[in-house]
């Protein structure tokens, strides 16, 4: 999970609603193996990433790099354990 800030939750909020079959990540036009509007695979949504990164100048960023628990683990070198559950939207100090 992501905290989200109220100008990103507006902005989904305007995004068209889709059908419970329609994937955020998915193929708009298809590709040779993949139809329209199918799911990105693993692989292919981290191929996506990786090159994402390299246009922005990043090296070593892991596609779930971000998650909760690694920036958790990360915060603990420059914040205080209630602030990094505060930043994080833990309930709990568990894994603080």
């Amino acid at each position: 999970m992501v905290p989200l800030i109220n100008n990103d939750i507006e902005m989904f909020r305007s995004f068209p609603k889709g059908l419970p079959g329609i994937y955020f990540f998915r193929h708009a036009k298809g590709n040779g193996s993949a139809k329209p509007g199918s799911i990105f695979g693993k692989d292919y949504l981290y191929k996506w990433w990786k090159k994402a990164c390299a246009n922005l100048g990043i090296n070593d960023v892991d596609l779930y790099g971000g998650t909760r628990y690694s920036s958790t683990i990360t915060l603990r070198k420059f914040k205080t354990p209630e602030e990094i559950k505060r930043a994080t939207m833990h309930s709990t100090n568990k894994v603080l």
